[in-house]
């Protein structure tokens, strides 16, 4: 049975706009308002296509007690998900680690966050058939040095396997070496694709199976440039994984001729 998902994650819903002193008022609020219409341009998406879930892969929020607004906008678009019937997955990652978890206690049934003591595995039902499964663990607290990774194993008889995890994978730089793994730990679990959040630029880090990070869903500062969005993930009936790349970003950071 095929499937359809969307992949994102580095929300950072609340992230306060770097570096823009200089420019105007008006301009300083709306890159302020961009990480919210980021995400409503991700929930557009799923609406529209009728993806079956939305996994969202940590650091949804920019801080552990985010604001009242960012509280907000984060239950609208989870709510609209939810009346198109699309549940959603989310681990938590190092800006938003479980002890911060006031939000949680609100959440509608169709949004599962995943535990921070132990790797969950949900399994996802279509047509009332067994068509996946998603494998997740969350952050405790914001600095975990343990390697999360060697953890997940696959162990049931789903047709596809996914990893929700948020790590540095490889010791990549410009990142906090938090939940770190390699690309060899990812692989032994035994998954078909891995959806992975922490690095803000999107890559590919292996294929078949699939080691994805879509990347911040907005640039944040002048060093995240360029097109930021998410993947929509499409399974075929013979478990073919093609991802198209989806910009949701309000507006992109670049730098111009000097």
């Amino acid at each position: 049975m095929s499937l359809r998902f969307i992949h994102a994650a580095d929300l950072h819903l609340g992230s306060p706009a770097r570096g823009v002193r200089s420019l105007p008022e008006s301009v300083r609020k709306r890159l302020l308002e961009a990480p919210y219409r980021a995400f409503a341009m991700l929930v557009q998406t799923a609406v529209t296509e009728q993806v079956d879930f939305v996994l969202l892969a940590g650091d949804i929020f920019d801080q552990a007690n985010p604001s009242i607004k960012a509280r907000v906008r984060l239950m609208e678009g989870l709510s609209r998900l939810g009346e198109a019937g699309i549940n959603v997955f989310i681990c938590l990652g190092n800006h938003d680690p479980r002890r911060g978890e006031g939000f949680l206690s609100s959440l509608p049934q169709h949004v599962h966050v995943f535990s921070d003591h132990q790797v969950e595995r949900i399994p996802f039902y279509k047509e009332g058939k067994l068509c996946a499964a998603i494998y997740g663990i969350s952050y405790a607290t914001p600095q975990v040095t343990e390697n999360l990774a060697i953890k997940f194993k696959r162990d049931g008889e789903e047709p596809v396997a996914i990893g929700l995890l948020h790590t540095n994978c490889g010791g990549i730089d410009g990142h906090d070496h938090y939940a770190p793994s390699t690309v060899g730990d990812l692989l032994q679990a035994g998954f078909d694709y891995w959806a992975l959040g922490h690095v803000h630029t999107r890559q590919v880090m292996h294929q078949y199976p699939f080691i994805v990070y879509p990347g911040s869903l907005q640039g944040r500062h002048i060093n995240e440039q360029g097109a930021r969005g998410f993947y929509v993930v499409e399974v075929a009936d013979n478990k073919t994984i093609r991802l198209h790349f989806k910009e949701a970003a309000f507006f992109r950071w670049e730098t111009g001729p000097m």
